[in-house]
């Protein structure tokens, strides 16, 4: 009966994931959309002809890319020290996490608005930086919660055997502890990109219109709702993340055949 189920289930999901890739292939190109109607509607390369006369395309995904990654690596950094010092630390763990999950409670524009007076006193407001620094606030939280089951369901008792063995901090640390959260950090890597390269609201606030990012570029477009230049937006959106979670695969790979792990 599960087995029946769960094929249905999976059945299910990639008919729609089908159904959208071809509605949303069908969306660059078609102008109109007579409801009820599927696939009929008026049709143009509009979409595709926006893509070569933007100018702003080019810049905005390098600076997407660039931001995400770089917040992203340091958040997934700080949230590995700060989930393993709250899953070992079972008095005030309750405390921590509250203090860490508190930017995902304050509302977006509370907290733009508030960065955003402290940048411009600083003369960061505008700035790359700037949004590197709130968009790793922004993915701490995020990266934490994903890490911190790996934290608790790793047996201490392997880093400390290694140490009695006579193997440096280093070396036990990178051969128990991180052979362990290996698949937890990649999985907070590739849910922070994402998580950057989709913010919309504190880029815009931080940025002050002066950092032209992929996700400030498009929105304009959906809410116009203008159609096809949105669609074709969307299919970049999701190559670009795609491809960087191929990236990310790729170099778990090569990281894993190099250190001979089992994972």
């Amino acid at each position: 009966m599960m087995k029946t189920l769960s094929k249905t289930f999976v059945n299910i999901l990639i008919f729609l994931l089908c159904y959208t890739a071809i509605t949303l292939t069908l969306g660059v190109f078609r102008e109109s959309y007579p409801y009820p109607v599927i696939f009929g509607g008026t049709f143009s390369t509009r979409a595709i002809e926006y893509l070569k006369v933007d100018r702003n395309l080019l810049n905005s995904i390098v600076n997407s890319m660039v931001i995400g990654t770089i917040s992203t690596f340091i958040a997934t950094f700080l949230s590995y020290f700060v989930a393993r010092r709250i899953s070992t630390n079972r008095k005030f763990k309750k405390l921590l996490m509250a203090v860490v999950f508190l930017p995902m409670v304050v509302s977006a524009t509370s907290i733009g608005i508030g960065l955003q007076l402290i940048f411009i006193k600083l003369g960061m407001a505008g700035k790359i930086p700037a949004i590197i620094l709130v968009h790793i606030v922004y993915i701490i939280p995020y990266s934490v919660w994903i890490m911190i089951p790996g934290f608790e369901s790793f047996d201490e008792d392997l880093y400390n055997q290694a140490r009695i063995l006579g193997a440096s901090k280093l070396k036990a640390t990178v051969n128990s502890i991180l052979v362990h959260m290996f698949s937890f950090i990649k999985t907070s890597i590739i849910m922070g990109f994402i998580l950057s390269f989709s913010q919309y609201y504190l880029t815009l606030v931080l940025g002050i219109g002066m950092v032209n990012t992929f996700t400030l570029l498009s929105f304009p477009f959906m809410v116009v709702k203008d159609r096809s230049i949105t669609a074709v937006m969307s299919i970049i959106f999701i190559l670009l993340n795609v491809l960087f979670i191929l990236g990310i695969e790729l170099i778990s790979k090569i990281i894993i055949r190099s250190k001979k792990w089992h994972i």
